[in-house]
């Protein structure tokens, strides 16, 4: 786990700007793909990760936001379909 956190806490600022933007597009592509709504709630955890990026938010702040808000999103989009 060490080793895990290290890397993405070495990880230049750009970095995880990419990797957020590169996960938003990839639950986007899945998303499109399927005909029910599968992977919403990880593109809105992923938007929000990504803002959290840019404000410099640590790494694991950006995991815990992605996290919790496509949690809430799951719970409160889901019921719906």
């Amino acid at each position: 786990m060490d080793s895990i956190t290290q890397f993405f806490n070495d990880m230049p600022y750009v970095g995880l700007l990419i990797f957020w933007a590169s996960l938003v597009l990839f639950f986007m592509i899945v998303e499109a793909a399927t005909a029910a709504l599968v992977s919403l709630w990880f593109i809105l955890g992923g938007a929000v990760a990504f803002i959290a990026a840019l404000c410099g938010a640590s790494f694991w702040i950006q995991v815990i936001l992605f996290t919790v808000v496509s949690a809430i999103a799951f719970l409160l989009l889901r019921p719906m379909m």
